[in-house]
């Protein structure tokens, strides 16, 4: 893969923030949407780029990968942000730093670890008021399955009708579509909800407790997805759709390093991945709902528990769906 030259620096250009798997996912559906646009794909900060394994299909002239996001940054330029969720509070500094008031696409999953401020789009807006828009792109998107050109679908929401249209235009395919929502808030949610999800489906796996209760898991954390959405004023419907129950469907599947995760602890097994969102993530739900004054959801608590004691994670499981049959039953009958 070329680096970057001159004459590629466009005001067409896109910019993708995070050269790993799913970054490079992100640049073949752009190349898909608009072969002539040139993608620059910025590499983690002092990691050189010959470290980086490119997928065969990138090796195209107008697909650069770049280690400096300064070099190639412009003013209105549109960025997408394809890392893990700890770096989005600095990326969004630095182009603020940077001058940057062109669209965002956060496709990161997580919360932002400061007071009073629990989403990406909310800390963006109070460092940078000239930005011109903030979009989030999630749902069931296995990086390698887009790479082999299956059918995919994602949520897209922004409260921008312009920039649904600019986002739809370089990321909608053939094989990749993208359906447009206003639902925020809900998305947030929707990004941190299915990594808890996950790891809890990773427990119940190393505990052989079948696919029946996997069903149960599903189902039930849809609800209080729906729920927690709806207490913190997103659009509650938004748990039924892609980035929701679609998501979470995906996401509580062994491919899933959330999923392997839960089940390498409930195992005694090694950690072979770094990079685990559901962990961090639950460390931020707790400290955002107290502040929002906001009870944690059951699925929440039963994570936390499952990781503190392992030894414990079937009875707690088994307890935690059991639990459940209350939604279930009719309302008793009063008698007149």
């Amino acid at each position: 893969m070329p680096q970057r030259n001159s004459e590629h620096k466009m005001k067409q250009s896109i910019i993708i923030i995070g050269a790993g798997e799913w970054g490079q996912a992100l640049a073949y559906i752009c190349h898909k949407s608009n072969p002539k646009t040139t993608i620059f794909l910025i590499c983690r900060e002092g990691k050189s780029l010959r470290s980086y394994s490119i997928h065969p299909k990138l090796q195209h002239s107008k697909i650069i990968l770049q280690n400096s996001l300064a070099a190639v940054v412009e003013k209105t330029s549109p960025i997408i942000i394809a890392t893990p969720s700890t770096s989005i509070a600095d990326i969004l500094t630095s182009l603020n730093h940077l001058n940057h008031q062109g669209d965002i696409l956060c496709t990161a999953k997580g919360f932002i670890d400061k007071p009073g401020i629990p989403y990406p789009h909310e800390l963006y807006s109070s460092i940078n008021p000239k930005t011109k828009s903030f979009a989030y792109l999630y749902g069931p998107t296995f990086a390698e399955e887009v790479l082999d050109d299956l059918p995919t679908q994602a949520i897209l929401a922004s409260s921008s009708p312009r920039s649904k249209k600019l986002w739809q235009k370089n990321l909608h395919n053939d094989d990749f579509q993208t359906l447009a929502s206003t639902d925020l808030k809900g998305l947030a949610w929707c990004s941190v909800f299915k990594n808890i999800v996950a790891i809890v489906s990773g427990f119940m796996k190393a505990c052989n407790l079948g696919k029946n209760a996997q069903a149960i898991l599903i189902t039930h954390a849809t609800v209080e997805l729906k729920r927690i959405i709806k207490k913190t004023k997103g659009n509650p419907n938004t748990a039924h759709s892609l980035a929701g129950i679609g998501d979470i469907i995906l996401s509580a599947s062994p491919k899933s390093r959330n999923f392997r995760y839960g089940q390498q602890i409930a195992e005694n097994t090694s950690q072979k991945s770094n990079t685990i969102e559901g962990k961090t993530n639950l460390q931020l739900i707790t400290k955002k709902l107290k502040s929002m004054k906001q009870e944690k959801p059951p699925i929440i608590t039963l994570a936390e528990n499952c990781i503190q004691e392992p030894k414990q994670s079937k009875h707690l499981i088994i307890k935690w769906i059991q639990s459940k049959t209350k939604s279930l039953l009719p309302p008793k009958s009063t008698k007149s």
